[in-house]
């Protein structure tokens, strides 16, 4: 990623490029200021594109408005800041065939599926609702279950349990029109009512299309997905109650629960206000599998939008695609990805979420982040650590966020490489007990810390590449503390004066300005340290991060 002419002035027709797709009236002012007809230098460029792209994103995408709307001015914004930026990019980097064709294969089985025998007012029952949180216990736990009991209204503690055969939300309407399913399903001006939890069995599908569900928080109703889920171009929302208002911040609200091997494809669909609390599992949409089941579980998000929902959850799935989605005002981090491997998240627009945008944690291996704006959370654009291994994080753009842009700690092998990290509240990227860790080719400006910070190398074979990273106007530049072994080669420091270097760095700064020749260029041989840690050189990091669980590294 680079960002070219940033030394020359910014011409009319270069910002009018910016402002497409935004509000006309800003656009106007904008492109006939004073400063936009003289043009400045590149310093002031890019914090002025900056601040520019941040408003633009606060007044226009956090607005209401659809979701194809909002992926389209953020990519066309986002292309003018960083020209290399494109939505929904094909990822490099990592071996991708195997990702891409377990994805088209089991979407299409999806959609074949919507052709399977269809469902029978006889496999439409009642269950108990503990038999069935039951059959989600071995890979979920039962943490929490009292309170989803506790939810349920009047506690009749019953769940709508579609046993097998293909179900739409009009056959199942139908279907319980009995006095006894009655209330389960209502019919709504918009779409339709779920006021009891839904269970579907794996030898069932239900499919959602062009209609609206609202699922009563009030009635505690959830949906547990063991079977086929198909969701496109519908509204999955939580039902808002004056009585949940009434219970505040801790009241019931109602998830969607994929495990056990069950498959689900949302598409062109806007998910809200889902979620229950800060509880795993329950917090918004959650997909789960496990490496000892013998049927892995499966996961394809596209095209959505997400507005108030807590988390999207993964756990221990695989070969997974969450592309050109976008989320707004998360609960909690937008994304979660717990021991999961060979997935992709691509193009997505992640706005406010309350904690971190992206998190990739407990031995998650070989995902790929690229192409993403992620803008105003609450903690860091993007947190990669519990042993998180071979994390390709590429051409992102991660600006405006409380701390840091990027936090990798006891991670290993992680890729950053391509990167606009711009004026976030703390750090650029914080690498602590890091193993091989690879900095390329990134622009890093604006931010209120260090652009770059490492602390800890995960063993004193360690080596840390940062080759060819541009630092512009950060509280300081690159700062050290315990790294024995870090190669420099190429960086941009020009506007990065007078503070380049701190903590350990400090001492090796008039060596480096020596031998680096120019500060634009940076130095044209690697300019290398080594020297002793305090890690333990013994297999196993300062953190306990055990080198065994690196095996992906050097893959592919």
């Amino acid at each position: 990623m680079s960002l070219p002419g940033l030394s020359s002035p910014l011409s009319s027709r270069r910002l009018a490029g910016l402002c497409m797709g935004l509000s006309i009236g800003l656009c106007a002012s904008l492109v006939t200021a004073p400063s936009a007809q003289a043009g400045f230098n590149g310093g002031y460029l890019l914090e002025t594109e900056t601040k520019r792209f941040i408003r633009a994103m606060k007044t226009e995408l956090a607005a209401a408005g659809s979701h194809g709307q909002r992926l389209t001015a953020s990519a066309h914004i986002a292309s003018q800041l960083v020209p290399s930026f494109r939505s929904g990019a094909k990822p490099t980097g990592m071996k991708q065939t195997g990702v891409k064709q377990t994805g088209a294969t089991m979407v299409t089985a999806i959609e074949k599926s919507d052709k399977a025998k269809p469902g029978q007012a006889r496999d439409v029952t009642l269950v108990p609702l503990e038999l069935a949180l039951s059959q989600v216990a071995m890979q979920v736990g039962s943490n929490h279950f009292d309170e989803i009991k506790a939810a349920q209204a009047s506690g009749n503690g019953q769940v709508l349990t579609l046993r097998k055969g293909h179900f739409t939300m009009a056959h199942l309407f139908a279907m319980t029109r009995t006095d006894e399913l009655r209330k389960a399903v209502t019919r709504r001006p918009d779409g339709y009512g779920l006021h009891l939890p839904v269970l579907i069995m794996p030898a069932a599908h239900l499919s959602i299309a062009d209609e609206r569900i609202a699922l009563s928080s009030t009635s505690g109703a959830f949906i547990i997905n063991l079977g086929t889920l198909g969701i496109e171009k519908a509204v999955i929302a939580g039902m808002a109650e004056k009585s949940d208002q009434a219970r505040g911040d801790g009241a019931f609200k109602p998830f969607l629960m994929t495990a056990l091997g069950g498959r689900f494809a949302a598409r062109d669909s806007q998910f809200s206000h889902l979620g229950f609390g800060d509880r795993p599992k329950f917090r918004g949409l959650s997909f789960i599998s496990g490496h000892l089941f013998p049927k892995q579980s499966f996961v394809f998000l596209s095209n959505n939008r997400f507005d108030h929902v807590g988390t999207v959850e993964l756990k221990g799935m695989r070969d997974f695609t969450l592309s050109n989605n976008s989320f707004n005002a998360s609960g909690e981090s937008a994304l979660r990805v717990e021991d999961s491997m060979s997935g992709q998240i691509i193009g997505n627009l992640v706005m406010k979420s309350q904690k971190h945008g992206l998190r990739v944690t407990n031995n998650s291996t070989r995902i790929t982040i690229r192409n993403n704006i992620i803008f105003g959370s609450k903690e860091a654009a993007i947190f990669v650590g519990g042993g998180a291994t071979a994390t390709n994080i590429v051409d992102n753009i991660l600006l405006d966020n409380k701390k840091s842009g990027i936090i990798s700690k006891s991670a290993a092998c992680p890729t950053i490489h391509g990167n606009a990290i711009l004026r976030n509240g703390v750090r650029g990227i914080l690498s602590e007990n890091t193993f091989q860790l690879s900095l390329k080719s990134n622009v890093i400006a604006l931010n209120k810390g260090p652009g770059i910070s490492l602390l800890g190398g995960a063993v004193q074979t360690d080596h840390i590449i940062v080759e060819g990273n541009r630092f512009e106007r950060n509280a300081l530049g690159l700062g050290t503390s315990d790294i024995s072994n870090i190669t420099l080669k190429n960086n941009d420091f020009s506007k990065q004066l007078p503070a380049l270097f701190s903590g350990e760095m400090t001492f090796y700064l008039a060596d480096y300005l020596k031998r680096a020749g120019t500060l634009v260029k940076g130095n044209l041989s690697p300019f290398i340290i080594s020297k002793p840690s305090h890690v333990a050189d013994n297999g196993v990091s300062n953190s306990g991060l055990l080198l065994s669980k690196f095996q992906y590294c050097n893959d592919g």
